[in-house]
């Protein structure tokens, strides 16, 4: 079971997408935020093995959130979702230490697949 936080500021997309992945078999949805800020001491608390946030929220920015999960939790698997589907977006993403950077506009089967070549905790 991979055990999923989801971060974004808009509640109808942290709506849509916990229904939507709860459906799957082998994904729980542990927890949601509209807040990245409130998402480092969720992420802490709920010990997630992935997280999905959204790259342009208030307060702290995505890429920031990544960052800080990536030095915090280095072995959480991190999804930047996002609508702002740049080369230039990715690249910082990615450089942030995103393992995937998926466009909201994207099947979101894509999601799901990712999510499941992720997967849920390695022995590290």
């Amino acid at each position: 079971m991979t055990r999923v936080v989801l971060v974004d500021d808009n509640e109808s997309i942290l709506n849509a997408l916990r229904e939507y992945l709860t459906l799957h078999q082998g994904i729980e949805v542990a927890g949601t935020t509209n807040s990245a800020r409130n998402a480092i001491d969720l992420i802490e608390y709920l010990q997630p093995d992935l997280v999905i946030t959204d790259l342009n929220m208030p307060e702290i920015s995505g890429l920031e959130l990544t960052r800080q999960l990536r030095q915090l939790h280095p072995h959480l698997s991190i999804i930047v979702l996002t609508g702002t589907e740049t080369p230039q977006h990715r690249k910082q993403a990615l450089d942030a230490g995103a393992d995937a950077f998926l466009g909201k506009m994207s099947a979101l089967t894509s999601l799901v697949t990712t999510i499941q070549e992720l997967g849920a905790p390695q022995l590290h």
